[in-house]
């Protein structure tokens, strides 16, 4: 509640009853939650910002801030230097005397502290310091060094090109992700633009799935895998509810302003468990009528999974790095498998793309404008800043597909591969990647401690053998990417790029594009495209699994050979 009280006393009632729904409040916690942030990342971006409220509204500030602040606004040189460096060590007290300034009503004192805050937004170390003056400003409702503020925010120092927010120190790439600075960039857009705090924040709009079958059933006897019976054989009939929830679980959202926010709980399998069970289903319902199952693998013979490494160019890449990251991709990963997303116009894209020609590495768009960039014959990822358009769900894959792209993502949920997005009406005619599993939080990450939250999930979808797409930054710590791949165990896959994935996938999915003849104990396909080390499971009516393979030939037939019988 704290966070919620300082937005209370600066904007008014209705803007704390709105911060109050951003975060998940528990009256009597003493932990907040933020609605799109994983619990082990909360508590330190709230830290400083439930430190600084408490101070300004609990008496907290040791008395000799306040002596250190009255000395400096007063104008005694001979202690402004040690009361500057005690202030700034603890910019909480800025605020503090900003609010209760405020509250008391004295214009002089508020005139004595501004004359101290322009002294000393010059003189700022950190985005803390930064943030407190740029409160104390909001409190005081002083517009011009309001506007001073954000003048500084906008300097070179300040300002990182093509990244989020503040960095945390001026000049370093460190970004400062906290929701102390995203308040404080709320607080402008609210004072200067009359935003509506809602249209900052986040929305959790809840999918209500409603369930319904035939009851209850043992799950080791289960057609569908589950102890619920969706099937029922007897009466040839299908739940609704199957198909009903699957749209919904797939349906890329419609949003008219803001972005998709990327929660944790999206990582899960729900989706791929419910397309299991339609498999299992279809098989069941092919055997009883006394015709061969047949199931196409995703993947080159050999190969279980399939992996890619997804990486952002969005700044300079440190002289030797490149050759790191395409020795890890060819000696641990076991394939060149790196798909480069580049910034429209970024100075440093062409020394990128010279280090990277010639090994099997894809380039691709990092837009910030999808809705104007021309992204022909490439993929198409969202790229995440204040200066950009991320991604908005529908809206996006309609943009990207206007633009020409031959692949975007779609970002609510995992499966096991590319394929069409479905947008509520239709599917796209534009192919998107599900959720990637980024591998660090910020540039200076030395550690797997921001992909520990993504790790399981990264795990259980190579076991369901889907497509792994780690996502990093070429500028940042290459041996990250290993460590991943040995954490999740994606040595031996099929470690190809993204756009080699797509192919593939197209090939095999695309309705009309694979014909099956069955031959007694024989499989005769037929492709409308070359496709190399295809395997298929056939299981022959009243007969046991067979897996077969073959290489298959445009507009051919081709008789698969037997790999092995379980």
């Amino acid at each position: 509640m704290l966070c919620a009280e300082l937005y209370r006393r600066v904007f008014g009632e209705s803007t704390r009853e709105a911060f109050g729904a951003w975060l998940r409040i528990d009256e009597n916690a003493s932990v907040l939650k933020h609605s799109s942030f994983g619990p082990g990342r909360v508590q330190s971006d709230l830290s400083y910002l439930d430190d600084m409220v408490r101070e300004c509204f609990s008496g907290e500030v040791p008395e000799r801030y306040f002596r250190d602040l009255a000395s400096c606004i007063s104008g005694n040189q001979s202690l402004y230097e040690t009361a500057m460096a005690r202030i700034m060590s603890r910019p909480a007290v800025l605020a503090h005397a900003g609010l209760l300034i405020r509250e008391s009503g004295s214009d002089a004192a508020a005139d004595r502290l501004v004359a101290g805050l322009q002294l000393w937004l010059p003189r700022c170390r950190n985005s803390k310091q930064l943030c407190a003056i740029g409160f104390a400003a909001l409190a005081l409702g002083r517009t011009f060094l309001l506007e001073e503020v954000v003048r500084v925010m906008g300097t070179s120092i300040w300002r990182m090109e093509d990244s989020a927010l503040l960095p945390l120190v001026p000049g370093k790439p460190n970004i400062e992700r906290s929701l102390l600075a995203s308040g404080l960039v709320a607080g402008l857009a609210i004072h200067f633009e009359g935003a509506d705090f809602s249209d900052l924040s986040s929305v959790q709009d809840r999918i209500e799935l409603v369930w319904e079958g035939f009851g209850f059933q043992p799950i080791a006897t289960a057609i569908e895998g589950a102890d619920f019976r969706f099937f029922d054989p007897g009466e040839r009939l299908i739940s609704a509810s199957l198909l009903d929830n699957w749209l919904k679980m797939i349906e890329q959202p419609h949003i008219d302003h803001g972005q998709l926010c990327i929660s944790d709980s999206r990582y899960d399998q729900a989706v791929e468990a419910l397309e299991a069970m339609w498999g299992r289903i279809v098989d069941a319902i092919a055997a009883e009528a006394g015709q061969a199952v047949v199931r196409i693998r995703p993947w080159p013979a050999g190969s279980d999974f399939a992996v890619s490494v997804r990486y952002d160019v969005d700044r300079p890449v440190p002289e030797g790095r490149i050759d790191r990251i395409l020795e890890i991709q060819s000696k641990v990963i076991g394939g060149m498998c790196g798909s480069w997303f580049f910034l429209e116009g970024a100075h440093h894209n062409e020394a990128v793309r010279d280090a990277i020609r010639g090994h099997g590495q894809e380039e691709g768009v990092h837009s910030t404008r999808l809705s104007r960039q021309s992204c022909v014959g490439k993929g198409v990822t969202a790229h995440s800043s204040q200066h950009s358009e991320y991604f908005s769900g529908r809206r996006s894959l309609l943009e990207a597909e206007a633009g020409g792209a031959i692949y975007s993502e779609q970002m609510n949920h995992l499966a096991t591969g590319p394929r069409p997005a479905w947008l509520g009406e239709r599917a796209s005619e534009l192919w998107a990647f599900p959720l990637h599993f980024p591998v660090e939080g910020s540039v200076g990450e030395q550690g797997l401690s921001y992909f520990a939250r993504y790790a399981a999930a990264c795990i259980d979808q190579r076991n369901a053998g889907a497509h792994v797409v780690l996502g990093a930054h070429p500028d940042c710590e290459p041996e990250l990417i290993r460590l991943a791949v040995l954490r999740c165990g994606l040595v031996g896959g099929w470690a190809v790029t993204m756009k080699d994935v797509l192919a593939r996938a197209r090939a095999l999915s695309t309705p009309g594009d694979i014909k099956v003849e069955v031959r007694g104990s024989q499989l005769e396909v037929w492709s409308r495209n070359d496709v190399a080390d295809v395997v298929f499971e056939f299981i022959p009516p009243g007969a046991d699994l067979l897996v077969l393979h073959g290489d298959l030939k445009a507009d051919e037939f081709v008789t698969l050979r037997s790999i092995s019988k379980r």
